[in-house]
C-alpha cells in the first residue's frame, strides 16, 4: 500500500521551501506529488536526491515550472536513491501558499521506466554511461615515445573514502611492449608530474578523488601482480589490463591504496600510451 507524507509550506516573494528528507524503501519505484496552490504568481518544483540519505543534490531539471494557483498532480518514477527532498521555489508573485502531499508507490525500480537525470530519456543506457551524465566519470592518459627497453609509468593513489573508482586500464603500443601492474607500489607520488583527471561531463564541477602522476619517484620492489605481453616487432599492440575491453572487465580499486602501471617497449621507435577510464561510485 502506498503511504502519504505531507509537505506544507508558506512561501513569500523570492523565497523557497525545502521539505525534510524522505527515506525510501527498496520497494519504492515512483511517487505522486499532489499540490494545491493559492495566491497570485507562480512556483517551480525541484527534487533533491541523496545516494546516502545524508547528502542531497538538487537536480538541475525542474519537476515542473511555472505552476500557478490551482491543484494538480505530478507523477514520476524515482531515480534510484536512498532519499529525496522536494523544493518549492516561488518565481513570481507574493506570499503564495503551497500545500503538497506525496504518495510513494510500491514496486521494484524496474517496474516503471527510470529516467536519466540529464536528458529525461528512459534509461536504457549502460550504468557507466549514466555515470557520465551524473558527472562521476573521468579519463586520464599518459603517452610517450620510447626505444627498446624504454619505460613509461603511471601511479594511482585512491582516496580513503567509500566512493570507489571502477576503472578499466587500456594499454596502447605502436609495436611490441610489456604491461605490468603492481598494487600496492613502493614508488611515490611525484607532485610535478601529476595528471589532472578529465571529467567526461565538461559542464560538471565534480573532481576525481584519485591522485595520478606519471614517472613516479623511487624504485619498485617485488614481482608484478599482473604481466601482459602485447604486439610484435612489426605490429601494433593494444590490450585492456586484466581482460578484454568493456565494463565487465573493470577493476574496483582498493580504498586508500596505490597502484603502479608500467609499460616497457620491446622495440625501437615505439609509441606507448596508458589510458585510464573510470567512474566513482559509493555502494548503496
Amino acid at each position: 500500500m502506498a503511504f502519504k507524507l505531507p509537505i506544507d509550506a508558506k512561501i513569500v516573494t523570492s523565497s523557497s521551501y525545502v521539505s525534510e528528507g524522505i527515506s525510501l524503501q527498496k520497494n519504492t519505484s515512483s511517487f505522486s506529488l499532489y499540490y494545491l496552490i493559492t495566491g497570485s504568481g507562480s512556483v517551480d518544483f525541484f527534487v533533491h536526491t541523496s545516494p546516502d540519505g545524508y547528502n542531497f543534490v538538487k537536480q538541475t531539471k525542474a519537476l515542473k515550472r511555472g505552476v500557478v494557483a490551482g491543484e494538480n498532480m505530478i507523477h514520476l518514477p524515482i531515480i534510484p536513491c536512498d532519499a529525496f527532498k522536494i523544493e518549492v521555489e516561488e518565481t513570481a508573485g507574493s506570499a503564495m501558499t503551497v500545500t503538497a502531499k506525496i504518495n510513494l508507490l510500491p514496486g521494484q525500480f524496474g517496474d516503471f521506466p527510470v529516467y536519466d537525470g540529464v536528458s529525461t530519456a528512459v534509461r536504457t543506457i549502460t550504468y557507466p554511461h549514466h555515470e557520465i551524465h551524473d558527472g562521476n566519470s573521468y579519463f586520464a592518459v599518459y603517452s610517450a615515445l620510447a626505444n627498446d627497453t624504454g619505460v613509461i609509468e603511471v601511479r594511482i593513489q585512491t582516496a580513503n573514502t567509500t566512493k570507489w573508482a571502477h576503472m578499466t586500464i587500456d594499454i596502447d603500443a605502436a609495436l611490441a611492449a610489456t604491461a605490468q601492474l603492481w598494487y600496492p607500489t613502493t614508488k611515490t607520488d611525484e607532485v610535478g608530474n601529476r595528471i589532472t583527471p578529465m571529467n567526461r561531463d565538461h559542464n560538471s564541477s565534480n573532481t576525481s578523488g584519485l591522485t595520478i602522476c606519471h614517472t613516479p619517484a623511487g624504485s619498485q620492489a617485488g614481482t608484478a601482480n599482473l604481466t601482459q605481453y602485447i604486439g610484435s616487432a612489426t605490429s601494433k599492440g593494444k590490450s585492456t589490463v586484466g581482460g578484454d575491453t568493456g565494463s565487465r572487465h573493470e577493476f574496483i580499486l582498493d580504498q586508500n591504496n596505490d597502484y603502479l602501471i608500467r609499460l616497457t617497449s620491446r622495440a625501437d621507435l615505439n609509441a606507448l600510451s596508458i589510458i585510464l577510464d573510470w567512474y566513482e561510485h559509493t555502494n548503496r
